[in-house]
């Protein structure tokens, strides 16, 4: 991390620092969110299957896990402006390269190397804001990174379902790219020089590459069980390698000096509640963010304008309501705050299973805003709940909850378009009203596993 001393400067530099920030990160958020409005289109124009389809999202979230980790060990080596920029740059090529991709394969891979950019400049936005900021400053700083990120994914669906409308799914692509391009200038004029006292620690590839298949043979497991592929030795075969890659990723970063991950921080019970909490809250974040808009397209026969102006009230609140949790965990305990936001968010998912071609446009709009309350009253308590585990690291315990929300996400696409294809999982054909029904019930729950996971962490004894 960057030396305080070499990032604050005057008030001009702070203010254009965190301009640059936002205008940086905000293509990497949108990118988790507005490309879901074109998986119909995307459907219909290359006569894949939207469980194929939804690797186009999933994809990008689970390579954004990997990137997270490793955002840290290369902004200390390289500098928090090279890094941002190298990374931007890339980020662009890969925008362009998703909006001209000639198959579903070619996108998928575009949308690998898109999710792992993102995940290394996500945090290092957020630390250059930090640190750029007098420390009776960085509350307000981080407050508004956190409400203009929350506001750039929540606006995303709605910029790209107009876009889709307008043209066709690869403009997504395309305006995915035009932010990038934007900060790249801005982050070269405000961000810092690097700083060559900084010390450079060794990555622990080994450890990284242990994440990385790990993760890659969990999505491949569960898509080979989606299309019905293989036989059941070979998806045990499968299972096991799972669990000796993550049983081994496990050792590796307990005993090594520089760790990728601190899993240290897991033996404590409520750091491992609170992961298993964002992990489940991040499965119904994204998992139904990616199942709505289908459903409204596909059963409600919505436009991808429609179906993003569905959302875009539920963002809306959600950026309102976090501001003012942030506001009560001062008053309110955080296993109350998580318990009641995570029962809300549950009820509202179980209200979208009976949403039917009769209900009304404001009525299905009503319970996703209802949901994201829920859900802006559970997040600030989580994160919260976190920095109070009392953690050797706070760096990484916050590296150790992005990793834990982004993977949920991930496994939340994947995971409710297997439940809302369950009985045809092998063919190609589009999901009927009874699959996604089903869908937003195994969301909801996977969110009352989230309950339970409160009602452990309160009733663990404070560990310091």
């Amino acid at each position: 991390m960057q030396s305080e001393k070499g990032l604050q400067g005057s008030q001009v530099t702070s203010i254009g620092l965190a301009f640059a920030s936002v205008i940086a990160v905000a293509p990497t958020v949108a990118g988790a969110t507005m490309v879901n409005l074109g998986i119909t289109a995307i459907v219909d124009d290359w006569g894949v299957s939207q469980q194929s389809a939804q690797w186009v999202s999933s994809a990008y979230m689970a390579a954004l896990a990997i990137g997270l980790p490793v955002s840290d060990w290369i902004t200390k080596r390289f500098g928090l402006r090279r890094t941002v920029v190298t990374f931007l740059v890339l980020y662009f090529a890969c925008s362009i390269w998703a909006a001209a991709a000639s198959g579903l394969t070619s996108l998928v891979v575009a949308r690998i190397f898109q999710g792992l950019f993102a995940g290394i400049i996500q945090p290092a936005t957020l630390a250059a804001l930090y640190l750029g900021f007098p420390i009776q400053r960085r509350g307000m700083a981080v407050g508004l990174f956190s409400f203009a990120t929350a506001a750039a994914a929540g606006i995303a669906p709605w910029i790209g379902g107009m876009l889709v409308d307008i043209s066709d799914w690869r403009s997504m692509f395309f305006a995915l790219a035009i932010p990038a391009a934007v900060a790249i200038p801005l982050v070269i004029i405000y961000y810092p020089s690097p700083n060559s006292d900084e010390p450079k620690t060794s990555l622990d590839w080994l450890g990284l590459g242990l994440l990385a298949m790990s993760i890659g043979l969990v999505f491949i497991g569960l898509h080979r069980f989606a299309m019905g592929d293989g036989s059941i030795f070979s998806q045990l075969v499968l299972a096991i390698a799972v669990m000796a890659g993550l049983y081994l990723f496990w050792r590796r970063e307990i005993s090594v000096k520089d760790p990728l991950i601190d899993m240290r921080a897991l033996a404590k019970t409520r750091m491992a509640c609170t992961c298993s909490i964002n992990f489940l809250l991040g499965t119904g974040l994204y998992g139904s963010s990616f199942v709505i808009p289908l459903y409204a397209q596909e059963i409600l026969g919505m436009t991808a304008n429609d179906a993003g102006l569905l959302l875009l009230p539920g963002a809306i609140f959600l950026s309102i309501g976090t501001l003012i949790s942030g506001k009560l965990l001062n008053r309110v305990s955080l296993s109350v705050m998580m318990s009641i936001g995570i029962a809300v968010f549950a009820a509202s998912n179980v209200m979208l299973a009976y949403v039917s071609p009769t209900s009304t446009f404001v009525a299905f709009a009503a319970i996703v805003v209802l949901g994201r309350l829920g859900l802006s009253a559970a997040h600030p308590a989580v994160h919260l709940a976190i920095m109070k585990v009392g953690s050797t690291s706070v760096g990484q315990s916050a590296g150790l909850t992005n990793l834990t929300r982004q993977l949920g996400g991930s496994f939340g696409i994947v995971a409710l378009t297997l439940i809302a294809q369950w009985n045809d999982v092998s063919s190609n054909a589009p999901i009927s009203e009874a699959g996604y029904h089903r869908a937003f019930i195994g969301s909801a729950l996977l969110l009352g596993a989230a309950v339970v996971a409160v009602a452990v962490y309160s009733r663990a004894k404070d560990e310091a």
